[in-house]
């Protein structure tokens, strides 16, 4: 996963952290959606799956910036 495209890759996924936690928080809001807000089950999930998100960027900055990630190996 060594090419030219791998730097836009990462910071890509970066931004959706940026993206997917305001999102949380304004369908989450009652005081934003009103009735439509969402349920409480879907926003725990949103949140879990945020979770997820962040921490996956987390290791993938970690390796970029330790250098422990290998070029695939060319047949």
């Amino acid at each position: 996963m060594n090419g030219p495209s791998f730097p836009l890759t990462v910071v890509l996924s970066f931004q959706l952290s940026f993206a997917i936690v305001p999102l949380v928080m304004f369908t989450a809001s009652r005081a934003k959606m009103g009735e439509v807000v969402a349920p409480l089950w879907l926003t725990g999930l949103c949140w879990l799956i945020a979770a997820v998100i962040i921490v996956l960027n987390v290791n993938l900055l970690s390796t970029v910036l330790l250098g422990r990630l290998q070029p695939l190996p060319s047949e």
